[in-house]
């Protein structure tokens, strides 16, 4: 009779890509994953989502996969967004798609396969099971992207408190997966929502790759739909804060203008007209900032006690069909 180590089945590695019509740098990739799972004693298996495509997905391939057990593709309804096509992908693999883990990553080559095998090293050498999200040490996008891209993780950082260090590029073991389709907000943004959930998590620096070929089909417009996504995890933080800011700043005015005027009538100096005027007008426009602040305040905290969308129950209704790509020998 064999050892237990010797029966026991191998480790089941789920690997899941959102696609929107990239279907030639996706099958590319996959040629590159089923490189490194021939190194490994993992069971890989692949998990497209086809993010509403309008061009038809591979119904099979022309050259067999040496280790990659299994290629399948969840065809979604319409076009969600790379993000919600995560979210419904997790949700799928949590309740059909039994596994030990996932690896979240984009199938345009910008996450690299190569780099796979580090996360899961990572994962296993923790002291107990955390999401590890591979932390950006560089970009390889021209100067107008990496400008914005700075204004935003400045944006970030001082509306949330919190650094942007990762994007989707992850591993996460499946006890944590059944934690996180519990999350509604990983319906706006991923990482955010780990983070605001709390599920313990790591990071380890890797260089974020070049796109296998063409140019990202995300305009201007999403790229900055995407970071607002992101900051909209942490709303009701957000807003609290630029309560207490525009609360502080106006105790400041206030406290500023009857310095002036005690100060001009201890010294018999008449404060010029203009000076109250603008006073008085920088004060009427704190005034409405700290109304919008409340209201924006209490508007997100009800949001708390309504039905919201969550993705282990809701995300089957985007679901279309799902297919199993086929292999030539």
């Amino acid at each position: 009779m064999g050892s237990e180590s010797e029966s026991a089945a191998p480790e089941t590695v789920i690997i899941c890509m959102p696609v929107f019509n990239d279907w030639g740098p996706a099958i590319e990739l996959l040629r590159r994953i089923d490189a490194i799972a021939a190194t490994s004693p993992l069971s890989w298996r692949v998990l497209y989502v086809d993010d509403g495509s309008t061009q038809p997905p591979p119904a099979r391939l022309n050259a067999p996969l040496r280790s990659v057990a299994d290629v399948e593709i969840l065809q979604l309804r319409t076009n969600l967004g790379h993000q919600r096509a995560i979210a419904v992908g997790l949700s799928f693999i949590q309740q059909n798609r039994p596994c030990d883990s996932v690896v979240v990553m984009d199938a345009d080559g910008e996450d690299n396969p190569e780099d796979i095998p580090r996360l899961v090293d990572a994962a296993r050498r923790s002291d107990a099971p955390r999401i590890i999200f591979a932390k950006r040490q560089r970009r390889t996008e021209g100067p107008a992207f990496r400008f914005f891209y700075g204004l935003f993780k400045l944006v970030h950082l001082v509306a949330t408190f919190r650094k942007v260090e990762v994007g989707n590029f992850s591993i996460i073991p499946f006890e944590h997966l059944n934690r996180l389709v519990a999350v509604p907000d990983i319906w706006n943004h991923y990482a955010a929502s780990v983070f605001k959930a709390r599920i313990p998590y790591g990071m380890i620096p890797i260089d974020r790759g070049r796109r296998i070929q063409g140019k990202s089909k995300m305009k201007f417009t999403s790229l900055v739909s995407h970071g607002l996504s992101a900051i909209s995890v942490y709303a009701e933080e957000v807003a609290v804060r630029l309560l207490l800011a525009t609360g502080l700043l106006g105790v400041a005015v206030v406290a500023g203008l009857l310095t002036l005027v005690g100060f001009g009538l201890s010294a018999g100096v008449a404060i010029p007209g203009w000076v109250l005027i603008a006073a008085a007008c920088f004060w009427i426009t704190l005034l409405q900032l700290f109304v919008i602040s409340t209201i924006f305040v209490f508007v997100a905290l009800h949001g708390r006690s309504n039905l919201q969308f969550l993705p282990v129950r809701d995300y089957n209704y985007f679901v279309l069909r799902v297919l199993t790509v086929a292999f030539d020998e």
